[in-house]
């Protein structure tokens, strides 16, 4: 059975996690809780996180009581984002578009791809230009062509590709384009944080309004499933 990714891509959505876990635990404690001295603060940040995270959920599960279940939730719901996006668009890439392979233009791309030439005795004789000729001019009016036609038959060949085909697990150049996506959002998502920082370096904000948009958002969210329920 081949695995579905190699071990430094694994290695990578690991640290992808663990830099978003690292990210929201900084926000809690180093930014909101001690600007706003509101210890209750950390679970309306949690919740305001899992409303927008999982607005079409049950509240049950979109706003759980406690705050590490709810952080952990938040987490899965990025790794199953990261595994699912990449392993699904690259599967089916790989499924649908056929390998390029650059075509041979200089003597150069023949030594890079490393294949081997193997000069037959005859190669050297002196009726060689003569039989190519003879065989080129076979060749421009189809002759060889309908000869291999007649006496290969196509389903051989597909055989033998099929059989050579060797699955193998996603590398990190296939799965490339979920983190480009991942890795730019969170990088502007900290020079936001930095700008407001910078600009806004002693700005007040009440937590109480903090605390009750967010249960606004909560209530509001609670009602139209009850509602639709």
């Amino acid at each position: 059975m081949t695995k579905p990714y190699t071990v430094f891509t694994w290695t990578i959505f690991l640290i992808s996690l663990a830099c978003y876990l690292v990210t929201i635990v900084f926000v809690q404690t180093f930014m909101i809780v001690k600007e706003h001295r509101d210890p209750d603060i950390t679970k309306w940040i949690i919740s305001y996180i899992g409303i927008l995270s999982f607005q079409a959920a049950p509240p049950s599960v979109a706003t759980p009581k406690s705050p590490t279940l709810a952080l952990l939730f938040q987490v899965w719901l990025v790794a199953s984002f990261l595994l699912v996006a990449g392993y699904e668009c690259n599967l089916r890439a790989n499924i649908i578009v056929k390998e390029y392979e650059a075509p041979i233009e200089t003597d150069v791309d023949i030594l890079n791809r490393g294949v081997q030439l193997h000069v037959s005795k005859g190669s050297q004789r002196r009726l060689r230009k003569e039989v190519d000729s003879v065989i080129r001019g076979l060749t421009e009016g189809g002759i060889i062509h309908q000869l291999i036609k007649s006496y290969i038959k196509p389903q051989h060949l597909v055989r033998n590709d099929v059989q050579d085909e060797v699955l193998k697990p996603f590398t990190m150049e296939q799965v490339f384009g979920a983190f480009v996506v991942f890795l730019c959002g969170q990088t502007l998502a900290s020079f936001v944080l930095l700008l407001e920082m910078v600009a806004f370096p002693k700005a007040k904000s009440a937590s109480p309004q903090f605390g009750s948009s967010i249960i606004q958002v909560q209530s509001v969210h609670d009602q139209a499933y009850y509602k639709w329920k």
